[in-house]
């Protein structure tokens, strides 16, 4: 089965599973778990970073016991919690997986260039600055207060 998902990664602490921690593959796991008598070979595109979103991430997985393919993505909604979505779900060619048989891979991101802090995807702006400080990355005290950031300061790398 081929799935693309789609995810709020808010309250997610990555892609990968991890012990006492909420991740995506992990409700998904437990989303297969309700909706196949068995599955295996779980696979993703690519994993994502705690609280990093995703509009078109492609997972592949086998299954057994299960809905017809048409329905799968019903009925994985019908057990996911609200911040991941199947947008779409299909019979797999034989020898799919979702890392190694993927063509490319896109990234956005958003950087506020406004006057003013934005009140709408709050959470956003402060996963950006956790990420890169955990990638060893020091703020530039030079730079405006946070909410405030430029496109050329992102470009310069001095976020």
């Amino acid at each position: 089965m081929k799935l693309t998902l789609e995810y709020d990664g808010t309250a997610f602490h990555g892609w990968a599973r991890q012990l006492g921690l909420r991740t995506v593959e992990g409700v998904l796991r437990e989303a297969l778990d309700a909706v196949f008598l068995r599955w295996d070979g779980l696979a993703v595109a690519g994993r994502t970073d705690t609280g990093v979103h995703a509009t078109g991430q492609v997972a592949s997985f086998s299954a057994e016991g299960g809905p017809p393919p048409a329905r799968v993505a019903e009925a994985l909604n019908g057990t996911l919690p609200d911040d991941v979505v199947v947008l779409a779900a299909e019979e797999a060619p034989e020898g799919f997986h979702a890392r190694f048989s993927a063509r490319s891979r896109s990234y956005r991101y958003r950087v506020c260039a406004g006057a003013s802090r934005p009140a709408l995807d709050v959470h956003l702006e402060a996963g950006l600055h956790q990420l890169l400080h955990g990638l060893g990355h020091q703020r530039d005290p030079a730079l405006p207060p946070r909410g405030l950031l430029r496109d050329a300061d992102l470009h310069r790398g001095r976020v």
